[in-house]
């Protein structure tokens, strides 16, 4: 027998006798902390703390073993267990007996509420979607690590290269071949004595 995590929806409805489902639909499908998640929480553990001594023994000094610590209000993680995705739960109906199987939605790292439902002892498979991914992103994630890679980089070999002929005829720039960031850029104008040379260096 596993540990468990719980999802909680009160419109969540049985289809096979349309009562409501009360009770806590159960998933072994993530950490089985014990954790218990309505519509709207962020899909995230709390943390523990450990009970004062005085404060324990007010509430538990004569159980055998009393409770020792509590969840508190701070999560683990800033980020939710799963940005987006569907996780398999199950429960059982209190009007018809009958066992279900259904979803627990999670969108933008926050659990929706419970879809899918099916009344069937067959687990449903676990899905994961990953958080939506724009060109801009993907630039921004590139540029980061493009100049992380320059700031590092000791620029051993490089080369020259021209620019483009046409727009640039007479421009020439040095580059490293390991970052390929530009390390100097000359540029050749003529004047009426003839040729003359400007550089610039980065």
């Amino acid at each position: 027998m596993g540990m468990y995590d719980f999802f909680f929806d009160p419109d969540s409805t049985c289809p096979k006798c349309m009562s409501p489902v009360n009770r806590e639909w159960q998933t072994q499908r993530l950490d089985g902390l014990f954790e218990h998640w309505k519509k709207g929480d962020l899909l995230q553990y709390h943390k523990y703390e450990l009970i004062p001594e005085e404060e324990r023994r007010t509430k538990w000094g004569g159980w055998k073993f009393p409770t020792t610590y509590r969840v508190n209000e701070e999560f683990v993680k800033d980020e939710p267990l799963l940005p987006g995705g569907m996780v398999p739960v199950y429960t059982m109906c209190d009007g018809c007996s009958a066992w279900l199987n259904a979803y627990a939605k999670i969108s933008d790292g926050k659990f929706l509420g419970i879809v899918e439902v099916e009344p069937s002892e067959e687990e449903k498979e676990f899905i994961k979607i990953k958080p939506e991914t724009t060109a801009a992103i993907l630039h921004s994630e590139f540029e980061k690590r493009l100049s992380h890679l320059q700031e590092s980089c000791r620029h051993i070999n490089a080369a020259w290269t021209s620019l483009d002929q046409e727009a640039h005829p007479n421009v020439k720039r040095k580059f490293c071949l390991r970052c390929e960031k530009v390390l100097e850029v000359v540029a050749y104008g003529r004047t009426s004595k003839g040729r003359k040379r400007s550089k610039r260096g980065h």
